[in-house]
């Protein structure tokens, strides 16, 4: 078990990741190593463990619990989504509302944590919930015009979202110090195609919104009136399998 955490601990720091280690947690049979991801899309906590010393699984915690008459709807929507997911999957707790990306993947027992297995599944992770963070959002503060399946359709087809959504979104991004990313810009492919690589996207992602964030600051500008805020609570959710 020490070598497997010894390999996350590893990994994060060469990508210049900061962790911490909580002492209490709901689960004492496994040692669970967290992190707090700062997105354009989002703030959250992700949380890393091995499960029986041959399965890695990651965590993504969206921060808030759905309100109780909202969870049917955002129960459809991550069915919804999870049907067309090929790796991890979406979990709500119908009792309290809590919602989280989950993240699993098996390696042989005893062997040290492979590298590229620890990549893949960590980024993809990050990846699917910064996809879908702007839709559950959306359905779990809406109403009962919210069109779920519409939702989940402009989501997967990387439509634009309704004026309202990108609200939400514009009051939801929180970067540390408003510091520009350093990282390099990813590498195209042919028109119209996502990066394979799921860092690559999550960059691309990172610069379409600092892109939004610049024109919308030229239009204040013009017209300088604030939008109201739409708070999301967030919170910082105890380990689960």
């Amino acid at each position: 078990m020490n070598r497997q955490l010894e390999a996350i601990r590893k990994f994060l720091k060469e990508e210049d990741l900061s962790f911490f280690e909580p002492v209490n947690g709901k689960h004492k049979e496994r040692q669970v190593i967290s992190l707090v991801m700062n997105r354009d899309v989002a703030r959250w906590h992700v949380w890393i463990s091995i499960v029986n010393e041959k399965v890695l699984l990651v965590h993504s915690h969206v921060g808030f619990n759905v309100p109780k008459g909202r969870r049917q709807a955002v129960a459809e929507l991550i069915t919804r989504a999870n049907f067309g997911l090929l790796v991890g999957g979406w979990d709500m707790d119908m009792n309290d509302g809590e919602i989280r990306y989950r993240s699993s993947t098996p390696f042989d027992e005893g062997e040290v944590l492979p590298r590229e297995v620890l990549r893949h599944t960590f980024y993809a992770n990050l990846s699917t919930f910064e996809r879908y963070f702007p839709a559950i959002c959306k359905c779990a503060f809406g109403d009962d015009s919210v069109n779920v399946k519409e939702l989940v359709n402009q989501t997967e087809n990387r439509e634009e979202l309704s004026s309202e959504l990108k609200s939400i979104l514009e009051h939801t991004e929180e970067d540390s110090n408003g510091e520009e990313d350093s990282a390099p810009a990813p590498e195209s492919g042919p028109a119209g195609e996502e990066p394979a690589d799921p860092r690559e996207r999550l960059r691309k992602a990172r610069q379409e919104a600092r892109e939004r964030r610049r024109k919308n600051q030229r239009s204040e500008e013009v017209t300088p009136e604030p939008a109201e805020p739409v708070p999301v609570p967030e919170a910082s959710p105890d380990p689960e399998e």
